[in-house]
């Protein structure tokens, strides 16, 4: 089970992702019950080798109000 939390009046988890047999925690994962997609940093996700390929779309995020912002895929 997955405890959920509020924090800055974000409700928010920790994930974890697994790629490949490589796994990243995501520590302040927000819960958008409202999302038609998830986001997840490029950053991160490199981290277990998931990368853009030539055709992939980039997304720039950004949060209204408490201000998160990141390169998505």
């Amino acid at each position: 089970m997955i405890e959920l939390r509020i924090e800055e009046g974000m409700l928010l988890a920790t994930l974890q992702l697994t790629h490949k047999n490589k796994t990243i925690e995501l520590k302040r994962a927000l819960i958008d019950t409202g999302s038609t997609g998830t986001i997840v940093s490029v950053d991160q996700a490199a981290t277990i080798g998931i990368v853009p390929e030539e055709n992939d779309s980039i997304y720039r995020i950004s949060g209204v109000g408490n201000g998160i912002c990141c390169n998505g895929i």
